[in-house]
């Protein structure tokens, strides 16, 4: 995937990132909490940034294989049955 991903994140009422109202894979690694995402270079992204960065825009059906088991669970709460593409982020350019 070389490509790149820009928009705002926002929180779904579900408690789902998303990035231009697409759901929202983070880079490996990240935790999320609450209101905000911590990066795996220690950088926080809270719900109404902006960000820009590599990555790219997935099928849905896609995005399973890039992700870990305890990731796989929430995104099964994220992904509705209409979910068609996934936004993946790799990584965030420093603002």
């Amino acid at each position: 995937m070389a490509a790149s991903v820009e928009g705002t994140v926002t929180l779904s009422p579900s408690g789902c990132y998303q990035l231009e109202g697409q759901p929202l894979v983070w880079p490996a690694g990240s935790v999320l909490s609450g209101q905000t995402v911590r990066l795996p270079d220690g950088r926080t992204i809270a719900s109404g940034a902006r960000i820009a960065g590599g990555g790219g825009i997935l099928a849905a059906a896609d995005v399973w294989g890039l992700l870990d088991p305890a990731s796989q669970q929430h995104a099964s709460q994220c992904l509705g049955a209409g979910t068609v593409e996934v936004a993946v982020v790799q990584t965030i350019q420093a603002s």
